[in-house]
């Protein structure tokens, strides 16, 4: 007390208590720190880099919080004309409560990861943070494919168009953003994946930034999504590079994690209106005249959905890559005649045309007066390479070498994995080609081979007896060359046919586009014209029809896609020109499908 007495310099009494008083909240204050480290001390971490963070509460895994969230996260298109999808897929989203991670990921549209010399590019254009984020990154910095960019995750259209919608519906997440290069492997986004679901994935969802299908025709738009719709509602995973997507890794990547969580239940999002995809997926296109484009934006919650069912087909004429074709792509190059049409076989399931000659080791070019064609082996190479599935070998010129080149061009499609459909003279069942539901008879009938007719009608009536729901389509090679409208033979054959089970007749050979008829609510396209040729001396000969097909249990519908061709090289007719044309082919067909025809889009029932 003495010391006391002379640090104060005083031995008033009031002083001393006040000391006192102050000395024992001091001493209280200690004692409460030293209990609370503690006792709390489990609260405190270290998140890395020196970095000492506050572990809350509701970020530790417990059971209510596991089961509150009920969604993996979904597709959601980038592009400033699908801002209507957009907007109701976040408000969608924002239905769902107890996210409090959002991962986004993205296309790299600016091949920044070649850049940085990476697959994957990480980093955050969003101010908020929370153990997730943090964690995240710092795991991924470990990745030698990944490299840490806010700069470039800030540049990329497929986070920053998303952004506003992202703070506005979701104003307290933390978001992390991830660009993913076109080179990445499934391998490598599947590890991606994986590392996101070890971390606090009870409050977590990835969401996919990307477009569908771009710069063709609306009417393919609409075909190719049926396959990447189905590819990614079933996840068949060999399938996905083969979809016509802006990146199909951002889909597999969504896909996979909804998997891992047991949230495979797809809702599709669209204007307004969010339905359940049953067995008939629909979809939403935007058309602009200038970069027509699709979008589709789909939810994945827990659950599962219906396996999809649904197949798609396109269809073209004849292919003649010899005489004056030869001489371009000798020119030009072997794709020359595909070049501006080459992205329309992506993204389908099967793609028909008509090889209109053998295929040979030692084929010797053709004179340009010549009708008697054969091609080298690169050309199959070509046709693979561009998507092809099927090529019909059941035409007149397949025999201009003889039986044995016959023999070897049959031999060099199956060595690439190309079936070879039809013969030149027989229709035996062993020449058809079934791929799920959709069965291809293909028929050399130029010269009125009743044989053949008969062959087939027999083939087709045990084919439905067996299983009534198999789609038939026959390809006859027939008519009379440069008319429009079918012969005699062509609708007498065509309606045996369609009498005796027949679902579809899609025919070529008279090298011009022919009428379409409706006989008992099934479709005949007497004639697709040219694909690849060498006719230079009229218009006709040089406007072809493609045919695309989408089948579901319950209906199919057909697409009609005009196309034009300058000196053997094809293009996409514009919209004014694919107006006149269809306009032009509905007038010459059927009646009451006639306003169907100059839409360009068939649809009818099938099944019971």
């Amino acid at each position: 007390m003495k010391a006391i007495k002379r640090f104060l310099g005083t031995t008033n009494k009031i002083q001393l208590k006040r000391f006192l008083f102050l000395s024992g909240l001091v001493a209280i204050f200690l004692i409460s720190l030293i209990f609370y480290n503690l006792i709390f001390s489990n609260f405190f971490y270290n998140c890395g880099n020196g970095e000492q963070c506050f572990k809350r509460f509701s970020d530790e895994p417990h059971p209510a919080a596991s089961s509150s969230l009920t969604v993996a996260g979904g597709i959601v298109p980038f592009d400033e004309q699908a801002s209507e999808i957009t907007e109701e897929f976040f408000k969608n989203l924002n239905n769902y409560s107890g996210i409090k991670t959002i991962v986004l990921i993205s296309p790299d549209s600016h091949n920044q990861t070649a850049l940085t010399e990476s697959h994957f590019i990480i980093g955050s254009n969003f101010d908020g943070q929370n153990n997730d984020l943090l964690n995240i990154t710092t795991t991924f910095r470990q990745n030698p494919l990944v490299r840490v960019s806010d700069l470039s995750i800030t540049l990329e259209e497929g986070v920053s168009n998303l952004s506003p919608l992202v703070k506005k519906y979701f104003p307290q997440v933390a978001v992390v953003s991830i660009l993913v290069s076109p080179l990445a492997t499934k391998q490598e986004i599947r590890q991606i994946v994986e590392e996101l679901n070890t971390f606090d994935s009870a409050h977590l969802v990835l969401i996919g930034s990307t477009n569908f299908s771009q710069d063709l025709p609306d009417n393919l738009l609409l075909l190719h999504q049926v396959k990447s719709l189905r590819t990614l509602i079933n996840f068949e995973e060999k399938e996905f590079p083969n979809l016509d997507v802006d990146c199909w890794q951002v889909l597999y990547a969504v896909r996979y994690f909804s998997l891992l969580k047991r949230m495979e239940h797809a809702q599709l999002v669209i204007p307004t209106v969010s339905s359940t995809i049953t067995s008939y997926p629909a979809s939403k296109v935007i058309i602009e005249e200038s970069t027509p484009k699709s979008f589709c934006s789909l939810i994945f919650s827990i659950g599962k959905t219906e396996t999809q069912v649904s197949q798609s087909a396109l269809l073209v004429g004849d292919i003649m890559m010899a005489r004056g074709v030869d001489k371009y792509t000798q020119q030009y190059g072997l794709e020359y005649p595909f070049i501006k049409i080459k992205k329309m076989f992506k993204g389908v399931d099967i793609v028909y045309g008509n090889l209109e000659g053998p295929v040979m080791e030692n084929a010797l070019p053709v004179s340009l007066k010549s009708v008697n064609f054969a091609y080298p082996v690169e050309v199959v190479g070509l046709l693979k390479d561009l998507g092809f599935t099927v090529l019909n070998l059941a035409n007149n010129h397949m025999k201009d070498k003889g039986s044995a080149a016959l023999l070897e061009t049959r031999k060099h499609l199956e060595e690439y994995g190309l079936f070879s459909l039809g013969d030149y003279q027989s229709c035996e069942a062993r020449y058809s080609y079934q791929n799920g539901r959709i069965l291809f008879i293909g028929a050399h009938l130029v010269y009125n081979n009743i044989t053949c007719v008969n062959e087939i009608i027999e083939q087709v009536k045990q084919i439905k007896k067996q299983d009534p729901n198999i789609y038939i389509i026959v390809t006859p090679h027939w008519g009379n060359e440069y008319t429009h409208l079918a012969n005699t033979f062509q609708k007498t054959t065509a309606h045996s046919l369609i009498d005796a089970g027949v679902d579809a007749i899609i025919g070529h050979h008279p090298h011009v586009v022919q009428s379409i008829e409706e006989y008992q609510g099934k479709p005949i396209f007497y004639s697709l014209g040219n694909f690849v040729f060498d006719m230079y001396f009229s218009k006709e000969v040089q406007e072809e029809l493609a045919v695309g097909l989408k089948l579901t249990p319950n209906e199919v519908v057909f697409y009609l896609i005009p196309i034009k061709s300058r000196q053997s090289q094809l293009e996409f007719m514009d919209q004014n020109e694919s107006r006149k044309f269809l306009a032009w082919l509905g007038a010459i067909s059927s009646p009451n499908w006639q306003n169907l025809i100059e839409r360009g889009i068939i649809t009818l029932k099938v099944g019971d």
